[in-house]
């Protein structure tokens, strides 16, 4: 029988183009994707055949334990911080001794809570490197917490696994769902809003970036990988965390790249960057002084190790064609409200 993959989150962002990639390149796996709706679980299997769709809810833990442990690896690519859904998932991995479980997970680990919004650091974590630091990082930090007990469950179970940490996401998903990031719309629309583009403090902070291709590769690299069985290189527990990035940005970057494309399409009136104070953007978006003004910087150390090469595709090539589809998807939304109203 094939190898059987189970994944949680194949209708989100970066779930969704890593299931067009995964699928696309090895055909010959048995795919099992949990659905939280019918409709999804049919979209889904249309788009892609060999996805076969488990509709539950993240709450029936039973039907994802029971899948996870039917399962050789295991992927929670849905939602880094639910606790319930991540347990369930583990908790079935480990009663079948040989399977793998994948957890993604974020850079936000890295945000330094204590330090000033706006302002760059040059503290940079390697995943090798800085490997016990980063898993003994203060609880409070996002994603850190649920990491290292994760890795505790698994340690006291004796079962596999792999913690992969995207950075912040930029570009056009090829899921059939959600075609970008949902901070990054968050952004787009404080911009219209504001009607200008604008940076928390100077916009100094400095951001770990990747293309939403790129880190489905990497994640692709691993599990090609973990199927090499006793060959593989990669590494459990305390030793199999990953770091995924390909480039870096301070956010004023990032932030002129979106007035330049938001004023050639005559949205804005100036490609001008605002400097505002947390306090400002905080009502723009509660945690965007968090997200928007700390930094996060790492460096995929073990994986550039292991011969991965990112394709580093061009943020500000590919930012008109998510811009467009932000743009899509707010109208889609406001007409949707208008037609409920």
């Amino acid at each position: 029988m094939p190898p059987r993959l189970f994944i949680v989150g194949a209708t989100g962002y970066a779930g969704g183009d890593f299931i067009a990639l995964l699928t696309a390149l090895h055909p010959d796996l048995d795919f099992r994707a949990f659905v939280r709706s019918a409709e999804k679980a049919r979209l889904l299997s249309e788009t892609i055949p060999a996805v076969q769709c488990v509709v539950g809810s993240s709450h029936d833990n039973d039907l994802l334990a029971t899948e996870s442990e039917a399962a050789d690896i295991v992927v929670q690519i849905a939602d880094t911080d639910d606790e319930e859904l991540s347990f369930a998932m583990l908790g079935g991995v480990s009663r079948n001794k040989s399977g793998v479980y994948i957890h993604i997970s974020g850079a936000g680990n890295l945000l330094d809570l204590s330090t000033e919004p706006g302002v760059s650091h040059p503290r940079v974590y390697g995943d090798k490197s800085d490997a016990e630091e980063i898993l003994n990082l203060p609880p409070d930090r996002p994603h850190a917490a649920i990491e290292q007990e994760l890795i505790r469950r698994a340690a006291s179970t004796n079962t596999k696994i792999v913690i992969v940490s995207f950075p912040m996401l930029y570009g056009e998903g090829r899921g059939i769902f959600a075609k970008h990031a949902g901070h990054f719309q968050l952004y787009v629309q404080g911009v219209l809003s504001h009607g200008k583009a604008f940076v928390v403090g100077a916009g100094a902070n400095r951001i770990s970036t990747s293309h939403v291709s790129d880190a489905s590769a990497a994640l692709v690299f691993v599990i090609e990988e973990v199927l090499k069985g006793r060959d593989s290189r990669i590494r459990w527990g305390n030793e199999g965390y990953y770091f995924v990035e390909s480039s870096e940005s301070s956010f004023k970057e990032i932030a002129t790249d979106v007035a330049k494309v938001l004023h050639q399409k005559q949205l804005i009136k100036s490609t001008e960057i605002d400097c505002l104070d947390s306090e400002s953007v905080s009502k723009i978006w509660s945690l965007g002084p968090l997200i928007w003004g700390l930094n996060a910087r790492a460096r995929a150390e073990k994986l550039y190790e292991l011969g991965w090469v990112p394709s580093s595709y061009p943020r500000t090539e590919s930012m008109g064609a998510v811009i467009d589809s932000v743009l899509t998807s707010i109208k889609l939304k406001a007409e949707l409200i208008i037609q409920l109203g």
